[in-house]
């Protein structure tokens, strides 16, 4: 905060997606007559980048193994454009609180934000982000009053949310009988903190017992830099429930509720997050049945809800 005042971005709305008009406000509060102020800037950045640092082990001039790190750099920039929101020509700008609204048309068919970093068992180091940023500022003699803010961008659900309904079955090697499971949902697209209920039916045919069903949510993220590409599936959370006895034709909702900070699904040039959930039977001594039912997760929060995505940013995330 600069000794002669401060500065505020605020929009009108918690989210946007591409191809909208950012509205809102830039607040300037000054402390103290400024006798020369130029003008009041914002620039908007939307962009992806990414980084991966692969590790590779060659044979050296002795014959011992030697590790090299090649390191992989990648950026899209989606836009980038710096807007004078108003002109002081040299005027004085009074003590007291300014307000100057602003516009802003976002391009269309913007991904969605994203961040994530990590070190893989190999040691290789993978680092991926989505972000859009806005700095404003007032241009005046010395020190400028500045504020950098980043904005939340959902992408944009361009397909109706349909119901899926999946099955699967598997037979024993030292037991009689099929053990069958069908899976529905009521819709593909889900928001971050929503409830879904699994409707399952696990018609246990076998001599043996399924000791649990279980609902894990599994994301997928795919990073790309130059040509170099990783893939990395992971478990996000899950939920255990009740299994089947034996002989035992079960119908159930499984309530499962997502977590309210996960990253919504997208689809960029460079880094790409995918969802699915595994719907598992737990079978001891024997490979689970399970299905995999493909999800969307969409980030649309209500007004005055809470979003925490940027927070889990580390300080180095571009």
């Amino acid at each position: 905060m600069s000794h002669h005042g401060s500065i505020r971005f605020i929009v009108d709305k918690p989210y946007y997606m591409g191809g909208e008009q950012v509205t809102g406000r830039v607040e300037i509060t000054i402390n103290h007559h400024v006798h020369e102020a130029r003008a009041v800037m914002v620039k908007w950045k939307g962009f992806e980048r990414t980084m991966v640092e692969n590790t590779v082990t060659r044979q050296g001039a002795e014959g011992n193994p030697v590790s090299e790190v090649q390191k992989f750099k990648d950026e899209k920039t989606f836009f980038k454009d710096e807007v004078m929101l108003f002109s002081f020509q040299g005027r004085g700008l009074a003590e007291g609180v300014h307000t100057f609204p602003f516009q802003y048309n976002l391009p269309p068919t913007l991904p969605g934000v994203f961040y994530d970093e990590r070190r893989e068992h190999d040691g290789d180091k993978i680092k991926g982000a989505i972000v859009y940023k806005v700095k404003c500022w007032l241009d005046m003699p010395g020190k400028d009053i500045k504020r950098t803010e980043k904005i939340i961008i959902s992408e944009a659900v361009t397909r109706m949310p349909t119901p899926i309904h999946e099955s699967n079955k598997k037979s024993f090697m030292f037991a009689k009988g099929d053990l069958k499971m069908e899976v529905d949902l009521p819709k593909n697209v889900y928001v971050p903190g929503e409830t879904l209920p699994v409707h399952v039916r696990v018609n246990n045919e076998s001599s043996k017992k399924v000791d649990a069903l279980k609902v894990k949510l599994m994301r997928k993220v795919i990073i790309r830099a130059k040509h170099f590409t990783k893939e990395h599936v992971h478990e996000v959370h899950r939920a255990k429930y009740d299994g089947v006895d034996k002989k035992t034709d079960k119908r159930e909702t499984l309530v499962f509720t997502l977590a309210n900070d996960v990253y919504p699904s997208t689809e960029g040039h460079l880094v790409r997050c995918q969802y699915h959930l595994d719907v598992e039977c737990d079978v001891a001594n024997a490979f689970d049945l399970e299905v995999h039912p493909k999800i969307t997760i969409a980030l649309m929060p209500a007004p005055g809800a809470p979003v925490a995505l940027y927070h889990n940013y580390s300080s180095h995330a571009w």
